[in-house]
């Protein structure tokens, strides 16, 4: 089942446009493979909101979703909460 199915099925896909909107990316970026930090940085955001939803993903749910593995998506959700504690987003060496 593709992202964007399972957001629709749990009318999640308010929360994909606004999450897109703000870094500028489109949804196919959000859900593709690409490793821009511009994407990746939208996707760590996007982790975060769909993690602290009333009906909340899994980390494992999401890796499933975004073809990733569940420890990819719990870094990502915990460098999109460094952000939020303003710590700003640093890019590995």
């Amino acid at each position: 089942m593709s992202v964007l199915s399972t957001l629709i099925e749990r009318d999640l896909v308010q929360v994909l446009d606004k999450v897109c909107k703000a870094h500028h990316v489109t949804r196919d970026e959000v859900c593709s493979r690409a490793r821009s930090q511009r994407v990746a940085v939208a996707r760590h955001q996007l982790w975060w909101e769909l993690y602290h939803q009333p009906r909340p993903f899994s980390y494992a749910e999401l890796g499933r979703m975004f073809e990733r593995n569940h420890t990819t998506v719990m870094h990502g959700v915990r460098m999109w909460e460094a952000a939020l504690d303003g710590v700003p987003f640093k890019r590995a060496a």
